[in-house]
């Protein structure tokens, strides 16, 4: 793969998370409206039950019942979208920790691979030809078996 390729799909990935983001957001501030607004409106239709009739009594508390029922549909409506919004800015969330843990694991590795490679006393100690045995004075030996 090219690095333009690399790229393109990086910056394609990236457009794709920030449409997520967008639209997560949007979802978590359409539900509060609508939770808002829905506990806002007043749920009951007022009539003076003295100067109407049985029958216009009867029809305001049908509207109330019909406006209760939408205002509780627009109450289930918002926690859905609040909760819609909650897991898609939490899934992304949690992508962009596995991405950042991923790439923090190759850091870790890489750096840990060139410590070995550069100078090291491993490195040098591998090179002995079978045979021929390297001992470092004043590690428990002494200096006769160093010589023969």
């Amino acid at each position: 793969m090219s690095e333009d390729e690399l790229t393109s799909d990086a910056s394609r990935t990236g457009r794709s998370a920030d449409y997520a983001f967008i639209s997560a957001v949007t979802c978590l501030l359409s539900g509060i409206s609508l939770i808002a607004i829905s506990y806002t409106v007043p749920r009951d239709v007022k009539g003076n039950p003295d100067t109407a009739s049985a029958r216009e009594m009867e029809r305001l508390e049908w509207d109330n019942a019909r406006v209760g029922a939408h205002l509780d549909r627009c109450v289930i409506a918002g926690l859905c979208l609040l909760t819609l919004g909650g897991v898609v800015l939490s899934t992304l969330l949690m992508v962009s920790m596995w991405k950042w843990e991923v790439f923090r694991r190759k850091a870790f590795a890489y750096s840990r691979q060139s410590a070995t490679i550069y100078g090291s006393i491993n490195d040098r100690r591998d090179q002995n030809p079978p045979g021929v045995h390297t001992h470092v004075p004043g590690e428990g030996g002494d200096l006769d078996q160093f010589l023969t």
